[in-house]
C-alpha cells in the first residue's frame, strides 16, 4: 500500500513530467454506467420519469460515496477517490434550463428551446433548484468527507455538448452556418457559465493536501483544477473547431494551471489542434465499447506525449492492454482511469500493475 506521501508524490511527478516510480491507477467498480451504481439514484431510473431536484436527498448519496471510497483504498489504487455531486445528472443542461429524465441506467436531459435565437438570453441563474441543489451537494459531502477524500468536479458538458442539449444536436450543427456570429456568442456564453459554477465551487470546497482533484477521474493536482468535454465536436470540421472552440477552449482553461479535456476517438481529426491549446495540460481519451482498440490508439496516445501533454487513458482495461501501452511509452505524465466489474478484478489488475514496475 502506498501512503498518501507516497500517492503525493507520484502526482507531482506525473505534473511535473518526470519518470514515474509507479503508475497513477484510479479505479471504477461496475461498467461504463454511473448512475445506477448509486442506490441513491434506483428510485429515480425510471424510463421517462421527469427527475426534479426537490425528489434528490443529498444524504442519501453519502452512504454511497462512502462504500466507493472504501472499495477505492481496498484495492490499493496510487489515485486519491474523490467525490463530486452526484455524477449521473446532467448538471449543465439542468442548471441552463433543461429537464432532466430518468432512464433504465442513466439519465439523460430533454431539449428545452428551439433554436440558437432562443439562447440569446442565457445566463447563469443562481435561483436555478439545479444549482441550488448542485451547492448542497458541495457543502454536505465537504462536511461528510472530513478530510478523508477531496471534493470535485463532476462530468460539466462544454459548449458544443450543451447547446447540442439545450435545442438539439442537429439543430446545434445546423447553426454553425446558418448563424455562426450567435452561435459563437451563445458557446462563450456556456463557457462563461461553467467557470462561474466552478468558480463558485472553489468557495464551498477545501484543499485536499494541499491541492485539488478533479471529480470523475480523481487526479490530484496541487492547485485548482477545470475539466470539460465537447463530444459534439465530432460533427464539427476543423475550420469551424478553429472557429468557434479554440477560443472557448482558452477561455476556459484561462486562470487554471491544471486543466484536462475529456476526448473520443470520433474526434481524434482534431487532435493536432487539440494539442495547440496552450492552457490544455491533460488530454484524457476513452476506450470505447466500439472501438478503436488500445492497439490502434497507440500513436494518438504517442501523439499526446510528444506534444507534452499529460495522457490519461479510461476504459474496461486489461493487464495486456497496460503492459502494451506501458511497453510503447514511455512512464511519464501518464494516468490510467480504470473500469472493473469487481473490486476483486481490480484488485488484480492493480496488483499486476505495481509488480511490472
Amino acid at each position: 500500500m502506498y501512503s498518501i506521501e507516497d500517492r503525493l508524490l507520484l502526482h507531482r511527478e506525473f505534473w511535473e513530467g518526470k519518470t514515474q516510480k509507479a503508475p497513477l491507477v484510479s479505479y471504477r467498480i461496475g461498467d461504463y454506467f454511473f448512475s445506477n451504481k448509486f442506490q441513491a439514484n434506483l428510485p429515480l431510473l425510471e424510463k421517462g420519469k421527469v427527475v426534479t431536484p426537490d425528489m434528490i436527498d443529498v444524504e442519501a448519496y453519502l452512504e454511497d460515496f462512502d462504500r466507493m471510497y472504501a472499495q477505492c483504498e481496498e484495492i490499493g489504487q496510487t489515485a486519491f477517490f474523490t467525490v463530486e455531486p452526484c455524477v449521473g445528472f446532467p448538471w449543465m443542461e439542468a442548471i441552463l434550463g433543461c429537464d432532466v429524465i430518468g432512464g433504465e441506467v442513466a439519465f439523460i436531459s430533454d431539449p428545452k428551446f428551439e433554436s440558437i435565437e432562443d439562447l440569446e438570453d442565457l445566463h447563469l441563474d443562481k435561483n436555478n433548484p439545479w444549482y441550488i441543489k448542485y451547492i448542497e451537494f458541495l457543502d454536505k459531502l465537504t462536511r461528510h468527507a472530513k478530510g478523508r477524500y477531496p471534493v470535485g468536479q463532476p462530468i460539466m458538458r462544454g459548449v458544443t455538448d450543451t447547446v447540442g442539449a439545450l435545442i438539439g444536436q442537429e439543430e446545434m450543427a445546423c447553426s454553425l452556418i446558418t448563424d455562426p456570429e450567435l452561435t459563437g456568442e451563445i458557446f462563450m456564453k456556456v463557457s462563461n457559465v461553467q467557470r462561474a459554477v466552478i468558480e463558485e465551487q472553489y468557495r464551498h470546497i477545501q484543499p485536499f493536501h494541499g491541492g485539488y482533484s478533479a471529480g470523475f477521474y480523481h487526479l490530484w493536482a496541487p492547485g485548482k483544477f477545470i475539466w470539460y468535454q465537447e463530444d459534439l465536436s465530432a460533427l464539427m470540421s476543423p475550420p469551424h473547431f478553429d472557429q468557434f472552440l479554440r477560443k472557448t477552449a482558452n477561455n476556459t482553461c484561462s486562470g487554471y494551471d491544471y486543466t484536462l479535456l475529456h476526448l473520443h476517438p470520433s474526434s481524434f481529426f482534431h487532435l493536432d489542434k487539440i494539442l495547440s491549446i496552450k492552457g490544455l495540460k491533460v488530454v484524457e481519451i476513452n476506450k470505447d465499447v466500439g472501438g478503436p482498440s488500445i492497439t490502434e490508439m497507440l500513436s494518438q496516445f504517442r501523439q499526446v506525449l510528444e506534444a507534452g501533454k499529460h495522457l490519461m487513458v479510461w476504459g474496461d482495461l486489461t493487464e495486456a492492454e497496460v503492459d502494451l501501452i506501458l511497453g510503447n511509452l514511455p512512464s511519464r505524465r501518464l494516468f490510467f482511469n480504470i473500469i472493473a466489474p469487481t473490486v476483486d478484478r481490480a484488485r488484480e489488475i492493480n496488483e499486476h500493475i505495481l509488480k511490472a514496475q
